[in-house]
């Protein structure tokens, strides 16, 4: 069983090579992970996504969004902190929700207050709240 795990960018690019190969990975574990592209605001991010999109077009972005894969079956875990300004909570809110109208299989945990990055800090009780359910997810 092959599961895959991103953060941040590294989990918008997991998303989308999941999106095209999703059928053989067993589970999916997105945090703080930037899942629409079109949310996505600020000079550096539009730097840089004009930059790996090759466009500086916002409905390309959202065309090209990780979002787009809201369709495939394999589960998905997203994890994201209330406070993130990033990428907003919206990003994973809304990948859940989109997802669980269509009655795949998602789970959503919040972390109320916590900002982008902060599992990094391993002292944070909320990191090894994640981490548990992270292990938890895979091994299910």
């Amino acid at each position: 069983r092959v599961s895959m795990l991103g953060l941040s960018a590294g989990a918008a690019l997991m998303l989308l090579h999941a999106g095209q190969h999703g059928p053989r990975f067993h589970r999916l574990v997105s945090i703080y992970g930037a899942t629409d592209f079109g949310r996505i605001g600020g000079r550096r991010a539009e730097l840089l996504l004009g930059a790996v999109l090759g466009t500086r077009d916002r409905q390309v972005w959202v065309e090209r969004s990780p979002s787009r894969f809201a369709t495939m079956e394999t589960p998905l875990l997203l994890i994201h902190g209330t406070a993130d300004q990033l990428v907003p909570a919206l990003h994973s809110t809304s990948l859940h929700a989109q997802r669980e109208a269509r009655g795949l299989p998602s789970r959503l945990e919040l972390f109320e207050g916590m900002r982008h990055g902060w599992l990094n800090d391993a002292s944070l009780p909320q990191t090894e709240t994640a981490v548990e359910q992270v292990l938890a997810f895979l091994e299910g």
